[in-house]
């Protein structure tokens, strides 16, 4: 999960009370599942640039159906105060990021962490810059 993601995430469940987690396990608790739905919500509305949904789905660990249904549903619940109040939060989340979320920050920094563990593990590097 990328840094903005979680900072969104983090945001939401704090807003809602709900264990963040709890929240990242996959936890079908209704709760869980709406706090993951805002953080979604969050994500495609305002991140720039406007992630697809299936880059949302795998932040999530989700199929981009379920991204979807996330979607309709937090936006059918935004006349709620706990609901709107919630995206306010994961919208001064996204205000407070200094680095905008994108798919290629998000792989560089997976292969960052990779770099990092083969280092760690005295592993030859692997991927595009290894030699032959």
């Amino acid at each position: 999960m990328t840094p903005a993601t979680l900072r969104v995430l983090t945001a939401v469940c704090s807003y809602l009370s709900v264990d963040l987690d709890l929240v990242r396990s996959g936890s079908q608790l209704p709760r869980c599942v709406h706090a993951r739905g805002v953080a979604m919500y969050v994500m495609r509305q305002h991140f720039k640039p406007r992630p697809t949904l299936e880059d949302i789905g795998v932040e999530f660990r989700r199929h981009y159906s379920n991204v979807v249904y996330a979607l309709r549903r937090t936006k059918l619940r935004l006349t709620e105060d706990e609901t709107a109040g919630a995206v306010q939060a994961g919208r001064h989340a996204v205000a407070r990021s200094h680095v905008p979320w994108t798919k290629e920050r998000a792989l560089e920094e997976a292969r960052a962490r990779v770099r990092a563990l083969e280092a760690e593990l005295g592993i030859a590097p692997s991927g595009e810059g290894a030699a032959a």
